[in-house]
């Protein structure tokens, strides 16, 4: 994953798509941030996460997109 926590990819993709300009590009960015929130989901829910936070995170930001 080139370095980069999966929190962090998550996040990096949710703000890319949330500031995607081009029309063309904009469901190919939502559809990778949906498909990382939703891994990340899994991830958390079969472990314990060190921040209490991010799954209702990951929450707001499926909601959003």
């Amino acid at each position: 994953m080139s370095g980069k926590s999966r929190s962090e990819k998550w996040g990096e993709l949710y703000n890319a798509a949330l500031f995607e300009v081009d029309d063309e590009r904009l469901s190919l960015c939502i559809a990778e941030a949906e498909r990382a929130l939703l891994h990340r989901e899994r991830e958390l829910s079969a472990t314990s996460s060190s921040d209490p936070e991010e799954p209702e995170a990951l929450s707001d930001a499926l909601y959003a997109l």
